[in-house]
This record gives C-alpha cells, sequence and structure tokens, in this order.
C-alpha cells in the first residue's frame, strides 16, 4: 500500500467509526450535557448575583447598602467557584459517554488532590483569611490601613492577598492574608 491508500483507509475507518448509531448518540448526549452545564453556569450566576446583593448588607438589625467593590469581590469569587464546579462535573458526565473509565481517574484525583492541600497550606491558610477579611468588611478598597507592619491605601483584595500602596515612598506592598493577623482601619471611626 502506498501512504496515499493507508491515509484513505484510515481516514474510512475513522468516517466509519464515528458515524455508527452509538457513537452519534454519545456525541449528541456530550452536546446536551454541555447545553445543560452553560445554561446552569448562567443562571447559577445570576442567581449568586443576587443572593450576595440580598442578604451580605445585612448585619444585624441594621440593613445597609455595600459599596459595590466588596459585592463585586465576593460575586466575582462565588461564581468562579460554582463555574468550576460545573464544568468539572459536566466532564465527568461526559467522559463515560466515550468509554473512558473516570474511577481510577477519581481515585488518582483524591491522592493528587491530598498532595496538593499537604503541600499548599499556606495558600489554603491565605484563602480562609480572605474570606474571613471580605465576610467581617474589615476593610476596602480605598481605604488606609496598617497590615502585617505595613500601611498604605488598599488598592485591591482578593481571596489570597491583599495589595496596598504607599504614595509618599511609592512603594506596592502584596501580603498574603494568612499574614494579615491584626488590622488597623486609618479611614474609619468608631
Amino acid at each position: 500500500m502506498f501512504p496515499g491508500q493507508i491515509f484513505d483507509a484510515i481516514k474510512n475507518n475513522i468516517i466509519n467509526y464515528m458515524t455508527t448509531p452509538e457513537v452519534i448518540f454519545s456525541i449528541l448526549k456530550a452536546i446536551s450535557i454541555l447545553a445543560i452545564a452553560l445554561v446552569v453556569v448562567k443562571f447559577g450566576n445570576a442567581f449568586i448575583s443576587r443572593v450576595i446583593k440580598i442578604f451580605v448588607g445585612k448585619e444585624g438589625a441594621i440593613q445597609r447598602r455595600l459599596p459595590m467593590e466588596r459585592v463585586a469581590t465576593l460575586t466575582g469569587v462565588f461564581k468562579s467557584f460554582f463555574d468550576i464546579l460545573v464544568w468539572i462535573l459536566a466532564i465527568l458526565m461526559i467522559l463515560p459517554e466515550f468509554e473512558i473509565n473516570i474511577v481510577p481517574l477519581l481515585a488518582s484525583l483524591g491522592i493528587v488532590g491530598l498532595a496538593i492541600s499537604m503541600g499548599a497550606k499556606n495558600l489554603i491558610q491565605d484563602y480562609l483569611a480572605g474570606i474571613v477579611i471580605l465576610m467581617e468588611d474589615q476593610y476596602r478598597v480605598g481605604e488606609r490601613i496598617e497590615a502585617a507592619g505595613k500601611a498604605g491605601e488598599v488598592k485591591e483584595i482578593n481571596l489570597r492577598r491583599t495589595i496596598l500602596y504607599e504614595p509618599n515612598e511609592k512603594k506596592i506592598c502584596y501580603i498574603p492574608n494568612s499574614e494579615i493577623k491584626t488590622v488597623v482601619n486609618l479611614s474609619r471611626s468608631f
């Protein structure tokens, strides 16, 4: 056989395999799972936005409006977590349709996850501290604070770190949230 004939034979075998009813059904099922996941993500993100706007602003009996930066930060964090969860579940539902056994994959992911969690202890502490900082509204973007031995204006807050800017010294400080044990908010009075 010549190389051109081998290529044609391989192409014909692939086309014959791809047009079998079982494969077509699996492809249609995978497409429907992806479409459902997309709809779930869209509705879930809209629901998350609405819930955060309604409930995060309540503190005791006093209801107050939150700054848009805080609402946007919390909304972004919860939306990205939800999106990742939905897409992972969708992929895990699609793989068996193409006769890929996910049991060994899940077992190895569990072992890898355990190893990563052991190595990423500080990262997990940063994220947990970031959640506490955001939920307690200890400081906001634009406020002047002292934290972890540094002082400056808060330029950005996310789950992992806080970014301070000191205009007099023209310095930017990146502080992991797990290192922030005490915060002095210089922009608020009691």
